[in-house]
């Protein structure tokens, strides 16, 4: 439930995209990189929170996102 702002966030900054597994990897992978040392979870009260799991899952979808000839969206072509 923490990462669902960021995933929407992210979801909504990425139009066509499909969440499948590595979106949520690297949901947790954004809530583990805001949670301090010592601690199970991240401070709720942290601004940045759904920034960062937000900045991760857009990375993770736009790596997911292929053309139909099996490029990447940011792939030059040839």
């Amino acid at each position: 439930m923490l990462a669902l702002p960021g995933l929407f966030r992210a979801i909504a900054s990425n139009p066509g995209a499909r969440v499948e597994i590595p979106a949520f990897h690297a949901c947790a992978l954004g809530l583990v990189a805001t949670t301090p040392p010592r601690r199970l979870l991240p401070n709720l009260h942290n601004p940045t929170l759904p920034y960062q799991v937000a900045t991760a899952a857009s990375r993770a979808l736009h790596r997911g996102m292929r053309h139909d000839d099996g490029r990447s969206v940011g792939d030059v072509a040839p």
